[in-house]
């Protein structure tokens, strides 16, 4: 969740955007990640979901529940559920990221659409960048402990 510190936002790190999701599935399909089992591959869906809710619909326009779960399994490969997506969805909207609006569908039935705020296009953003910073120091940490674990080879072989 954002917290306003002096008029400037933060988001703990466990948020991405969907350009950084791609990356991660990536990552988690390469390398050591490659054998990453089902269940963290969709905790780590159940735990970007606001990010990525806020990123689909900034991507797409106003959509409702149902189709932001469609999205997330395609994407994916998992989806979170109801249990999780629609009470994320709330508490986006009680927090003004988003907002939400019933509309009457092609088989006038009643659907909940939600639509992006301003608000909600900095908390993603500033998700976003601090992703970013984050996965640069990972980077950063990876490449020492390489270069690290290459000296003790070459110093103790």
């Amino acid at each position: 969740m954002l917290l306003e510190k002096d008029k400037k936002f933060t988001v703990p790190l466990n948020f991405m955007s969907l350009e950084t999701i791609e990356k991660f599935k990536i990552v988690l399909s390469t390398g050591p990640y490659k054998n990453f089992s089902e269940e963290n591959r969709k905790r780590c869906v159940r735990d970007f979901t606001d990010l990525v809710s806020l990123s689909l619909l900034e991507n797409y326009g106003s959509l409702h529940g149902y189709v932001i779960m469609k999205h997330m399994k395609q994407k994916f490969g998992s989806n979170p559920g109801t249990s999780v997506v629609y009470p994320t969805l709330w508490e986006l909207e009680k927090k003004g990221y988003i907002k939400s609006e019933v509309v009457e569908a092609e088989n006038l039935r009643l659907r909940r659409v939600y639509t992006i705020t301003p608000s909600g296009r900095l908390y993603l953003q500033t998700g976003i960048n601090e992703l970013k910073n984050f996965v640069k120091k990972l980077e950063k940490e990876s490449a020492i402990k390489k270069w690290y674990k290459r000296f003790l080879k070459y110093k103790f072989d």
